[in-house]
């Protein structure tokens, strides 16, 4: 078997692209101290939030239940 292509790029890196352009407009020089996990929860809830207006969102009732124990 012969494998013609076996590494392939991406045809664009918008995506990539994307993510810095977040994270630049997150990280400024006041916030510059800003935890990785903290950038990647801030990114992940930009990310959802844009594809679910957050009107729409109804919290679980796992979600309910854990809140009042």
């Amino acid at each position: 078997m012969k494998i013609e292509h076996p590494y392939s790029l991406p045809h664009s890196s918008a995506t990539a692209e994307r993510v810095f352009s977040q994270l630049n407009l997150m990280k400024t020089k006041v916030r510059n101290s800003l935890l990785v996990d903290t950038c990647d929860g801030i990114l992940h809830s930009k990310d959802l939030l844009d594809k679910n207006q957050c009107f729409f969102w109804k919290p679980s009732d796992n979600l309910i239940k854990m809140k009042f124990k």
